[in-house]
């Protein structure tokens, strides 16, 4: 967000920081309640920085504190979700770029395909416990929609990711 004259009017009590490295060093040790990602793993291809960046943010939670990731799903790759949609690849090998076409929005993107064993042996690597994996699909309440919703019936697209320090 960097230093947007209009976000202190929006949000007085918040500070907005563009961090470029696997480093911030303006928050204390075991400070932090807790910390999310979203889709941001996904958005790096080399697994040893993923490690720095969970290292660093392990070092800024309070002992017992969680972590929350979400990405897609290592199984969204060829499914239609109302959101995205990711292209299918014959032969999925971590890291693989992957591209990704969101609804609505003309440019393709791309992210890194990563399994579940590889966000846990990445999470361990980098010092957490007591990971569970979220892996949402669209429950009966919000099937009344049921035109609406394509694969995300059967086929979580995302995979949520809680882990602690």
């Amino acid at each position: 967000f960097g230093n947007h004259p209009h976000y202190g009017q929006f949000l007085p009590n918040c500070s907005f920081h563009r961090i470029e490295s696997a480093k911030v060093p303006f928050v204390e040790d075991n400070s932090l309640d807790g910390a999310v990602a979203n889709f941001v793993l996904c958005t790096i291809k080399d697994d040893s920085e993923i490690v720095k960046i969970g290292k660093e943010i392990r070092r800024m939670l309070k002992p017992g504190a969680p972590l929350v990731l979400c990405d897609p799903h290592p199984n969204s790759i060829g499914k239609d979700y109302v959101s995205f949609k990711r292209e299918t690849i014959e032969n999925l090998t971590s890291r693989v770029s992957v591209a990704v076409r969101f609804s609505g929005i003309p440019n393709t993107f791309y992210d890194y395909w990563r399994g579940k064993n590889d966000y846990l042996a990445l999470l361990k690597e980098a010092g957490y416990s007591n990971v569970q994996m979220i892996e949402p699909v669209v429950n009966e309440e919000w099937r009344k929609d049921e035109l609406f919703w394509r694969d995300e019936r059967k086929h979580s697209p995302f995979l949520i990711i809680k882990a602690k320090k």
